[in-house]
């Protein structure tokens, strides 16, 4: 979780003070961001080209996901007839909606996931 660092001068910078981590129960921003992906605050995903965890919202997950990807995913079935096959999808969803199919902006590492979901 290399962006951890970010997350606390972010923190500082928006507030104008440190985080307290003692008053949150916790003894540092590694300890916080487990206690809240334990709470389902937020998620962690290892990016497709790399070994990196990241974290993200629950919720902008959630709206990503349900919103944006679902969306585009089933005007994608219904002009195919409802069948897809997994090794084509990718060009296809470029070729319909001229974006890269970015699996790490969804907190995705492959289509099964979000199929499941």
């Amino acid at each position: 979780m290399y962006c951890l660092p970010w997350l606390e001068r972010g923190y500082q910078d928006k507030f104008n003070k440190s985080l307290d981590y003692k008053s949150l129960g916790v003894k540092d921003i590694k300890q916080l961001v487990v206690k809240m992906g334990n709470k389902g605050m937020v998620l962690f995903f290892k990016g497709r080209d790399s070994e990196e965890e990241y974290v993200m919202s629950a919720r902008m997950v959630e709206i990503r996901q349900k919103v944006f990807l679902k969306d585009k995913v089933e005007k994608l079935l219904n002009m195919y007839g409802g069948k897809i096959a997994f090794e084509s999808f990718e060009d296809l969803y470029e070729d319909q909606f001229k974006l890269f199919m970015d699996y790490d902006y969804y907190a995705l590492t492959d289509l099964i996931i979000f199929v499941k979901s």
